[in-house]
C-alpha cells in the first residue's frame, strides 16, 4: 500500500529526526553539565588558592609574632632589658634639627675618634648616598647606629639622643623628659615622651632652699612591668658655697581620676657647689611606698616632684643637648 509505506518512511524519518534531536539535547545538556563542572572546579580552584594565600599571610604573621616573642624572651635573660624594646622601634632625625648639629652628629657617627660607624652605604657609589642631603644622610647612619647599639643599653634614649636631635618611633612610655620647667607654665612643667618637645630645651630652673618643682604627664596608657622599677636622671648644679639636697617624689595615677594611687621616694643626694652640671641619679624606696601596688595605666597620669632640701639653692637642666632629664617608670605599651 502506497500509503502504507508512505507512512512506514514518515515514521522512519521522524523516529530518526527524534533520535538526533535527543542526541542533540542530550550533547547540549552534556556540554551544559561539562561547562558548569569546568565553572565549579575553576571556582574551587579559585578559592583554594585564595584560602592558601590568605593562610600563607596568616602563617608568617604567626611566624612573625613567634620570633618576636623568642627574640624578647633571649633579650630579657641575656640583657634583662624592659619589653617596650621587644617592638620594632624606629630612630628619626627632628625635622627643625639645625643644620650645624646635624653636621656634628654625622661626623661623630662616621669618624674615628667618634662612634667609628661604618658609614660605606652613604658615601659616593654606597647603596644610600642619594639623596645626597645631609639630612637623608644623617638618617641612615642613625638608624645604623641604632640598630646596632639598641641592644647594649637598657635605657631608650642611649641608642637614640645624639643630643637631642633625635627621637624615638614609638616612642618609649617608660621614659618621660623634662619638657617645661614649672615656671613657664600654671605652676606645673610638662613631662613628654621621645619626639613630644621641642630641642634646645636645656633650661635651667632654679629650686630654692626648702622649695621644690612639679612636672606631670596625662593620658597614658600603659601596661606594668614587673621586672623594671622607677628611676630618675637629671643635670643638676649648686653655685652656692652650701649644699644642695635633692629628693624625688614621682606619683602615679593608674585611672586619670585626679588621686595618688602609688607614691615613691627617692634617698637624699647631696650637690656640691660646681660651674659645671653633673649627672644625679636617684635610688628609690621602693618597699616604703605608699599607696597601692602597681597597676596597669588607663588614661592615667605620672607626677615627678623634685625638692631641695638643702641649704644652698639648686639648679636643674631641662632635657637638652647635654642629657636627657628625665624620669623611666616601670611600664610598657599594650
Amino acid at each position: 500500500d502506497p500509503c502504507g509505506k508512505r507512512s512506514h518512511a514518515s515514521a522512519v524519518v521522524m523516529g530518526r529526526m527524534r533520535v538526533g534531536i535527543v542526541l542533540t539535547l542530550s550533547l547540549t545538556v552534556v556540554s551544559a553539565l561539562d561547562w558548569v563542572y569546568d565553572e565549579r572546579v575553576a571556582a574551587a580552584n579559585t578559592k583554594e588558592s585564595r584560602l592558601t594565600v590568605e593562610k600563607e599571610h596568616v602563617y608568617q604573621h604567626q611566624l612573625r609574632q613567634c620570633k618576636s616573642r623568642m627574640r624578647a624572651q633571649v633579650d630579657a635573660m641575656t640583657h634583662k632589658r624592659s619589653k617596650w624594646m621587644t617592638g620594632h622601634v624606629q630612630c628619626l632625625l627632628r625635622e627643625n634639627a639645625p643644620v650645624h648639629r646635624q653636621e656634628e652628629v654625622l661626623h661623630w657617627i662616621c669618624s674615628p675618634e667618634g662612634a667609628n660607624s661604618t658609614c660605606k652605604g652613604i658615601k659616593p657609589g654606597g647603596a644610600h648616598f642619594y639623596p645626597n642631603t645631609t639630612s637623608d644622610h644623617l638618617q641612615w647612619a642613625m638608624t645604623s647606629y641604632h640598630e646596632r647599639h639598641r641592644d647594649e643599653f637598657h635605657n631608650s634614649y642611649r641608642s637614640c639622643w645624639f643630643g637631642g636631635i633625635a627621637y624615638l618611633v614609638p616612642a618609649p612610655v617608660n621614659v618621660l623628659y623634662i619638657a617645661s620647667s614649672p615656671w613657664e607654665t600654671d605652676g606645673a612643667g610638662l613631662l613628654a615622651l621621645s619626639g613630644e618637645y621641642p630641642i634646645n630645651l636645656q633650661q635651667v630652673f632654679r629650686i630654692p632652699s626648702g622649695g621644690s618643682a612639679s612636672f606631670h604627664f596625662t593620658g597614658l596608657d600603659a601596661k606594668y612591668d614587673r621586672k623594671a622599677e622607677t628611676a630618675f636622671k637629671a643635670m643638676a648644679r649648686s653655685s652656692d658655697p652650701s649644699t644642695a639636697v635633692i629628693e624625688v617624689e614621682v606619683s602615679y595615677d593608674f585611672d586619670g581620676d585626679g588621686v595618688h594611687d602609688r607614691t615613691e621616694k627617692s634617698y637624699p643626694m647631696k650637690v656640691e657647689q660646681s660651674s659645671e652640671f653633673h649627672a644625679v641619679v636617684a635610688s628609690f624606696r621602693t618597699n616604703q611606698a605608699a599607696g597601692s601596688p602597681f597597676q596597669d595605666f588607663e588614661k592615667g597620669s605620672v607626677w615627678l616632684r623634685i625638692l631641695n632640701t638643702g641649704a644652698a639653692d639648686l639648679e636643674v637642666l631641662e632635657a637638652g643637648e647635654r642629657t636627657p632629664s628625665h624620669v623611666q617608670i616601670p611600664y610598657f605599651p599594650y
